[in-house]
């Protein structure tokens, strides 16, 4: 009989178990009488041997067993991490590229919430236009402020182009640590995975368009808020509820939920509450 410590898990371990059931065999087993053959197949009436692995040999077969099969260095880590730049980058090429270089292509009613941005720079544009009170009015204040900041120097239109640019890169890093965020082992593979997700999504939903209005904001603030969670980031946590109160308020009340009941859950289980929960606190007010 053969005490083995294996578990059939990985090829490796399966190969080396294998190699291991053949060298004992080899070294003598028991026959139907119970008389044990030898290495040649002669008869011996000795009890069976009980045949057993060096310490050493033993632990690289229970390594290879609990260890994944897939392995990545530095080198490897660095191309992983090159290939979802490069797909971010080209994706926002794609994607943005044929609004920001032709004036004449708009998605959807977009040049309806772009054209009270030039308001900004020239105050007299359409005076007593109620659609320009109105959208001006029901704008975030972070919105306002910064339309009214880039409107001043570059064109209302090219810089709502270039802000959409932004955003989608931000939200490719934002969903490479979020990915980084949900395993332990091979986090640049879940990285560059979060990322061709996202740019998947993009192409299936309309989740960021392709001019930098409110709903733009949206996709950014929610994937800061759901790194911040898994990352137990907490600062950011706040952060990401001031930032939606002031691009994107629609989706403040979720992110409220969310982050509270993370938080809540977390004092439940460790019995004191979680860090920075005063920042939060603070931001939360505001």
């Amino acid at each position: 009989t053969a005490r083995l410590p294996l578990r059939p898990a990985a090829p490796a371990c399966r190969f080396v178990a294998r190699f291991e059931v053949l060298h004992m065999m080899r070294l003598g087993r028991p026959d139907r009488n119970g008389s044990q053959r030898g290495p040649l197949g002669a008869e011996s009436h000795d009890p069976p041997a009980h045949v057993t692995i060096e310490p050493e040999r033993a632990r690289m077969i229970r390594r290879s067993a609990t260890e994944s099969p897939i392995t990545l260095d530095a080198t490897g880590e660095r191309a992983l991490r090159f290939s979802a730049a490069a797909a971010v980058v080209i994706a926002t090429v794609l994607w943005m590229g044929p609004f920001v270089v032709r004036r004449d292509l708009f998605v959807g009613d977009a040049a309806h919430h772009v054209f009270w941005l030039y308001r900004f720079k020239d105050p007299s544009l359409f005076p007593r236009d109620l659609s320009v009170e109105y959208f001006s009015w029901r704008a975030p204040w972070g919105y306002r402020a910064l339309y009214a900041v880039l409107a001043r120097f570059v064109d209302a239109l090219l810089a709502a182009e270039v802000v959409s640019v932004f955003l989608l890169i931000v939200s490719g890093v934002l969903a490479w640590h979020l990915g980084k965020s949900l395993v332990s082992k091979h986090r640049a593979l879940a990285g560059l995975f979060a990322c061709a997700s996202l740019l998947v999504l993009l192409r299936m939903g309309r989740l960021l368009p392709a001019l930098g209005l409110q709903q733009a904001f949206a996709l950014p603030i929610t994937l800061l808020c759901l790194w911040a969670l898994l990352a137990r980031r907490y600062v950011w946590v706040g952060m990401s509820w001031l930032a939606a109160a002031l691009f994107y308020p629609v989706i403040l009340p979720g992110l409220g939920i969310t982050g509270c009941s993370a938080m809540l859950a977390e004092l439940v289980r460790k019995r004191r509450l979680p860090p920075d929960w005063h920042w939060n606190a603070a931001l939360g007010c505001v």
